[in-house]
């Protein structure tokens, strides 16, 4: 499970955070499919939920 202060880390830019992220992510893309094109997309798809994440708890 990837906690909330590494996906903070990762929306500041830390590349090690955005890297432990789409490492947690990877392998259950490639369960989906091993086809290069779609894990690229969606390693894509959620960078790009990383940087776009907000805090919704108040």
């Amino acid at each position: 499970m990837i906690s909330y202060q590494v996906i903070i880390e990762a929306k500041m830019g830390n590349k090690e955070a955005v890297a432990q992220i789409l490492e947690f992510y990877l392998p259950k893309i490639k369960k989906i499919s091993k086809e290069d094109e779609f894990v690229q997309m969606a390693l894509i798809a959620v960078y790009n939920g990383i940087k776009n994440f907000r805090n919704i708890e108040k």
